[in-house]
């Protein structure tokens, strides 16, 4: 008896976290901070992230190096090389990225999810199995697209 009311509180707070309201989009600036050269003398930008937000957020490991087009902006390549990383409240990281060479301008471009740390697993608990089996839970772990601006190329 006291198994089976201890697994329904458990059942209950997990469902409740897994479908509680997506944060909104997280504020997280994207800034070159300038370029180095690996050892083998590629070009690499050295990028500063910096999670503004009052919480925390994971960084996917996927980025874009993106370049404008006549409509837009188009994707002119992608990496998952830089690994996930979680970023509390007010913390920044300094990534190096190969930078695109012969373009007049380009951005990096990051995806970026609020629902970070046991919320998050939680919700992946929960929803990707619903989701699977066609359900759509309520409320699902949102993503962001997060912009730099648009940096000038060497002339």
């Amino acid at each position: 008896m006291i198994l089976a009311l201890g697994a329904v509180i458990i059942g209950a707070l997990v469902t409740s976290i897994a479908f509680l309201p997506p944060p909104g989009r997280p504020n997280v600036t994207v800034t070159l901070l300038g370029y180095t050269n690996d050892a083998t003398g590629t070009r690499l930008a050295r990028i500063a992230v910096n999670n503004l937000s009052a919480s925390a957020i994971r960084r996917a490991a996927l980025y874009h190096i993106q370049i404008p087009t006549p409509t837009g902006w188009t994707n002119l390549s992608y990496s998952h090389s830089l690994g996930s990383e979680m970023l509390g409240a007010g913390a920044s990281q300094i990534l190096t990225v190969p930078s695109p060479t012969n373009q007049p301008s380009w951005r990096i471009s990051f995806l970026t999810y609020p629902d970070a740390g046991k919320g998050q697993v939680v919700k992946w608990v929960v929803t990707d199995p619903l989701l699977r089996i066609g359900l759509k839970p309520r409320y699902r772990i949102m993503f962001y697209e997060i912009h730099g601006d648009w940096i000038e190329g060497e002339k």
